[in-house]
């Protein structure tokens, strides 16, 4: 939930959307606010949604930095020549990041709005404040968090079997670790193992190259339509040309932050970067645990990158996953949590219900 309830006067188009959307305005860039006056422009100022209440939108792509509702009360009710709604005095403002957000929520508010019994809850709140709290409690804008199994993590043995218990699972995408000797000591993946990965599931892959010349691997990566590709920070001197790279094959742009690296020396990538991962334990340090401390870092890159989907990836059990979530993680890359158990479904369940 974005800002509190707001005792608005009348005014203007323009004005009073301004006036609404400040709390949007303190934290970002005015073009989710154009956004919004543009549709009214070309499509009317509101759509009424129960009696009462209206709902100023833009879509998600027009500048949304998070997800948020803010809630104005109107003084002087407004007719708008619809008598099953009119006169409204409430307007809802919905601000989501991504298309899926927006269609969520969008539905969860009018499907709750159709009970005259809500819509009278509403009614009877004896102030804004009492009005506000009520409808914080919907959590209506929560969005459930975005699971990547980490392929690294399962039985080399029975890697099919795990990606046919995996198929009809509501994942983000499979994760695939790509380690080569030249950054972390190991080696992962080979490009006949990724391909046939690639043909056997019907997910999107993310790839996490930590490799000391990910651009070497693009061209082989982009035959296969990656859905994320992470390079490591620390491993190249050039990120902002291969983000470019990344983003020119088709695939979401991603750093990935080792737990010593700090945030701030990168803020001038902001604009190239689709996701920010934030290592969780020490990279591929087999056993490695989750280093809670990370859960500040997570938080502060939702301050300093708001665009980017923050990521989080290394040692995350059940209970580190409560820490990120808490701390404003959108989507975590889990291994061990997961291979290690008999029943994925379930595992997962326990996951996106944070």
């Amino acid at each position: 939930m974005g800002s509190g309830a707001t005792p608005c006067q009348r005014l203007a188009t323009r004005a009073g959307y301004r006036r609404s959307s400040a709390d949007y305005l303190r934290r970002g860039g005015p073009c989710y606010l154009d956004g919004i006056i543009e549709n009214t422009l070309k499509w009317g100022p509101y759509y009424l949604i129960a009696p009462g209440i209206a709902l100023p939108h833009a879509r998600p792509e027009q500048g949304a930095n998070h997800n948020q509702i803010s809630v104005t009360t109107l003084s002087t009710p407004v007719a708008f020549g619809n008598a099953d709604c009119d006169p409204i005095w409430l307007l809802l403002c919905a601000s989501a990041t991504d298309a899926e957000a927006h269609i969520r929520t969008i539905q969860r508010i009018s499907q709750w709005l159709d009970s005259p019994e809500s819509v009278a809850m509403l009614q009877d709140a004896p102030n804004d404040a009492a009005l506000f709290a009520q409808l914080t409690a919907l959590r209506w804008m929560e969005v459930p968090m975005i699971l990547h199994p980490s392929l690294a993590s399962a039985d080399p043995l029975r890697y099919a079997e795990a990606l046919t218990a995996l198929h009809d699972a509501p994942l983000g995408s499979l994760h695939l670790d790509i380690e080569d000797t030249s950054f972390i000591n190991n080696i992962t993946f080979g490009m006949k193992t990724i391909q046939a990965v690639a043909q056997y599931t019907r997910h999107p892959l993310s790839f996490h190259l930590m490799v000391s010349s990910p651009q070497r691997w693009l061209p082989w990566l982009a035959a296969i339509r990656p859905g994320w590709i992470f390079i490591h920070a620390e491993s190249v001197q050039n990120p902002s040309e291969i983000l470019a790279d990344i983003r020119a094959i088709g695939a979401k742009a991603g750093l990935a932050l080792n737990p010593a690296t700090p945030l701030l020396p990168y803020r001038y990538l902001a604009l190239q970067l689709d996701a920010l991962l934030i290592m969780t334990s020490e990279p591929d340090g087999r056993g490695q645990q989750f280093i809670a401390a990370m859960c500040e870092k997570v938080s502060q890159s939702r301050e300093h990158f708001p665009a980017a989907e923050c990521w989080a990836d290394g040692g995350i059990t059940l209970r580190a996953a409560r820490l990120l979530a808490a701390a404003g993680a959108q989507h975590l890359v889990i291994g061990r949590a997961l291979f290690t158990t008999a029943n994925y479904d379930v595992t997962l369940s326990q996951f996106t219900a944070l």
